[in-house]
C-alpha cells in the first residue's frame, strides 16, 4: 500500500498548479487530479506528474468534486490541497516521520496551520488559520458542505491531532480573487444553500469572509454575528470570526462596538495577541496613541513569550504578535517624535523582516536626518555581515536614493567583488549621484533610450544640459516632481532643485515639498516651505497639522492648537485631529464641547471609554 496520496480538485489552474505540483513531487506516491472543467492547458500540466486526471462534471458542491478525488486513492495518508496552495518541500521528511508514528487504521485527521497570503502581492501581509488537510485513508470518512467543504466520519469520532508542518496559500491575494471571480462562483453556491436553509454558524462565518472580500461590511458583520454563538467557542475558527467582526466595525466606524468585542476577546483569551494588537491598531486609528501604544507594548511583550507561541496564543495570524505591532508602533512614535523609541522599534522589526526595504529605508532615513552616517554604516553592517545579492541590490539602491556617496562606493565596490549583476537603472543612479557624466555615458549606450526611466533621464538632463526636458508628465505629477527634487536635495545637488522649483513653482508643489521635509525630519526647512504657503493662504490641512504637533511638541501649545483648529477646518473629516486636540484642550467646558461635536460627526464613538 502506498503511504501518501495528494488529492485535489482544479478548474483553469494553468497559473498556479505547476508550483502546487512541484513543491509535493517528492513526497507524495501518488497524485490524483479531479479537473472540474479546464478550458486551459491544467490538464497538460497535471499530466506530467500523474496519469490519473479525472473528469468530473461540476455540481455546484466542492463536496462532492472532493469525494471523486479521494474514492480511488491507495495511499495510507490522503493530503489534499488546492492549487493555488504549495508547501515547502524541505519539511517534507519531517511530515512523513509524524505520520509514520500515527495509527493509520484509527479515523484520524491532522490539523496543519495556513498562511494565507491576503491583499496585495508583496505586500507581506499573512493570516493563519488551521484545518485538517491529511487523514488517515478510510472509508468512514467522507467531505460534506458544498461550500469550505469539512470532513466527516460516519462510523465513530475523528480523532484529531496537531502537526505544525505548514501549507501556504495564495488564493486570497487580490490579483488572485479578481482573475478567478471566486466570489461570484463562491456566492451561488452560497445562495442555494440560504434558499434550502442549510447554513451551519460555520457557513455563516465564511459566508462573511465573502462579504469581506468584497467590501460589504454591513453584511459580513451580519454573518459573523450569525456564526458567533456559544455552541462554538471551542471551534479554531471563531478568533479569526470575532477579529474580522472587529475589523468590520472598525470599517463601519462603530467604534464602540469594535471596543466592546475587543474587551470580551481579551477576557476570554487574556494572554492572546491578536486581540491587543487590534486594540493598538483600533486607537492608533482614533488618534488615541498613548493608549494604543501601551496596548501595542502588551501585544509585542506576548509575542515574545516563546513559550506562549508555542502553546497557540497566537490565534489569528503569526504577524499579530510581531511584525504588524511593531510597525503600527513604529508610526505612533515618529507621529510623537520619540525618534529613539522609534530606531529601536523598527530595529527589531528590521529584525524579524531583513528584507523589507520600506522598513530599511525608515531606520536609514531618521539616522541620515540626524547626520548618523557612522549608524548608517553599522547598521548596515550589524544587520547584514553576509549580505544575500539580492540584499546588497536594496541596500545599494536605498544609499543611492538618501545621496550617500560613501556608502554608495562601498557597497557598489563589494557587488562587483561579488559579482552580483546589478539592474542597469542602478548604475546611472549612481553616476548621477556622483555627478560622473563619462560613466552615465557609458552606461546609457547599454540602455535602450525608450528603457530609459523618466527620473533618470530627466535627472541627467537636468545635471548636464542648459534647458529643461520638456515631459508631459512632470508638470501635471506634483509627487512625481517632489520626488525628483528629493533626491537632488540628498545628493546635496542644490542648483538642480531650485532650477526644479523655478520651472514649476506652484503652492501644491510647495506644500508637498514642504511635508517631505517634515516626514524626513528636516523641520527647518519644511518650515521654510510652510511659511511661505502661509503668507499665499495656501497652506494644506497636512500642513497645518504638522505645524501644530510641532508648536506642541516644542511646548508652544497655545499655539499649536490654534494650528490644529486650522486643521480641522480644512479637513472636518480627520478623526484623528479632533481627539489629538481634545488631549490637549485644558478647559474642561472647550472639552466637553468638543466631545459633543465628536460624538455628532462619528456617532459610532458615543459612549466610547478613552473620551
Amino acid at each position: 500500500m502506498l503511504f501518501l496520496s495528494l488529492c485535489m480538485i482544479v478548474k483553469d489552474e494553468a497559473k498556479h498548479l505547476d508550483k502546487c505540483l512541484q513543491s509535493v513531487s517528492n513526497c507524495a506516491d501518488e497524485i490524483i487530479i479531479v479537473d472540474t472543467g479546464s478550458t486551459d492547458n491544467t490538464r497538460e500540466i497535471a499530466g506530467r506528474y500523474t496519469p490519473h486526471v479525472i473528469d468530473f462534471a461540476w455540481k455546484q458542491d466542492f463536496a462532492a468534486a472532493r469525494n471523486a478525488s479521494i474514492l480511488p486513492a491507495k495511499g495510507k495518508w490522503i493530503l489534499y490541497l488546492d492549487a493555488d496552495e504549495f508547501i515547502n518541500p524541505e519539511f517534507a521528511t519531517d511530515l512523513l516521520h509524524f505520520l509514520e508514528r500515527l495509527p493509520s487504521n484509527v479515523p484520524t485527521g491532522v490539523i496543519v496551520p495556513i498562511y494565507n497570503y491576503v491583499g496585495e502581492l508583496n505586500s507581506g501581509k499573512i493570516s493563519e488559520s488551521k484545518a485538517i488537510r491529511i487523514f488517515s485513508n478510510n472509508r468512514h470518512i467522507h467531505f460534506v458542505r458544498p461550500i469550505h467543504e469539512q470532513l466527516l466520519c460516519t462510523q465513530g469520532d475523528l480523532q484529531e491531532v496537531e502537526c505544525s508542518f505548514p501549507i501556504y496559500h495564495t488564493g486570497y491575494l487580490k490579483e488572485v480573487i479578481e482573475a478567478k471571480d471566486k466570489s461570484s462562483r463562491n456566492m451561488a453556491i452560497f445562495n442555494l444553500m440560504s434558499r434550502q436553509g442549510n447554513l451551519s454558524c460555520y457557513d455563516w462565518f465564511t459566508l462573511g469572509n465573502e462579504h469581506t472580500v468584497q467590501g460589504q461590511y454591513q453584511k459580513a458583520l451580519e454573518c459573523y454575528e450569525q456564526a458567533h454563538q456559544p455552541s462554538e467557542m471551542q471551534k479554531s475558527w471563531l478568533p479569526l470570526c470575532i477579529g474580522n467582526m472587529i475589523n468590520c466595525c472598525i470599517n463601519l466606524e462603530k467604534y464602540f462596538e469594535a471596543c466592546q468585542h475587543i474587551m470580551t476577546a481579551q477576557k476570554t483569551w487574556p494572554d492572546a495577541c491578536d486581540f491587543y494588537w487590534l486594540q493598538g491598531y483600533l486607537l492608533a486609528r482614533l488618534g488615541l496613541d498613548s493608549y494604543a501604544i501601551e496596548a501595542l507594548r502588551t501585544c509585542i511583550r506576548l509575542g515574545d513569550n516563546s513559550e506562549q507561541l508555542e502553546s497557540n496564543k497566537v490565534l489569528i495570524s503569526p504577524n499579530n504578535a510581531s511584525s504588524l505591532p511593531l510597525q503600527q508602533l513604529s508610526v505612533l512614535h515618529i507621529r510623537n517624535f520619540s525618534f529613539q523609541e522609534a530606531v529601536a522599534t523598527l530595529s527589531k522589526l528590521l529584525y524579524v523582516t531583513p528584507n523589507n526595504k520600506t522598513v530599511l529605508k525608515h531606520l536609514l532615513q531618521i539616522l541620515h536626518s540626524f547626520g548618523e552616517l557612522d549608524g548608517m554604516e553599522s547598521l548596515l553592517r550589524s544587520f547584514y555581515p553576509f549580505p544575500q545579492p539580492y540584499q546588497l541590490i536594496m541596500i545599494l539602491e536605498l544609499c543611492i536614493e538618501l545621496g550617500s556617496k560613501s556608502l554608495s562606493t562601498s557597497y557598489l565596490n563589494i557587488c562587483t567583488e561579488q559579482h552580483v549583476e546589478l539592474p542597469a537603472r542602478l548604475g546611472l543612479q549612481f553616476a548621477i549621484l556622483h555627478e560622473d557624466a563619462q560613466l552615465f555615458g557609458k552606461l546609457k549606450q547599454n540602455q535602450p533610450s525608450a528603457e530609459l526611466d523618466i527620473d533618470i533621464a530627466y535627472m541627467s538632463f537636468l545635471l548636464w544640459e542648459e534647458s529643461l526636458l520638456e515631459v508631459d508628465k512632470q508638470a501635471h505629477d506634483i509627487d512625481w516632481l517632489a520626488q525628483i527634487y528629493m533626491k537632488f536635495f540628498y545628493a546635496e545637488q542644490f542648483d538642480c532643485c531650485d532650477r526644479l522649483v523655478e520651472k514649476f513653482n506652484s503652492p501644491s508643489l510647495l506644500n508637498v515639498l514642504g511635508n517631505n521635509f517634515f516626514n524626513n525630519r528636516q523641520y527647518e526647512l519644511a518650515m521654510d516651505y510652510y511659511s511661505t504657503l502661509l503668507n499665499q493662504n495656501a497652506l494644506t490641512a497636512e500642513g497645518y497639522e504638522n505645524v501644530g504637533r510641532l508648536y506642541i511638541a516644542q511646548g508652544d501649545v497655545a499655539e499649536g492648537i490654534d494650528y490644529i483648529r486650522k486643521a480641522i477646518e480644512l479637513n472636518p473629516m480627520n478623526i484623528t485631529l479632533y481627539t489629538y486636540l481634545l488631549q490637549h484642550l485644558t478647559e474642561a467646558s472647550e472639552q466637553e464641547n468638543l466631545k459633543l461635536t465628536i460624538v455628532d460627526k462619528y456617532p459610532g464613538l458615543n459612549h466610547f471609554p478613552l473620551l
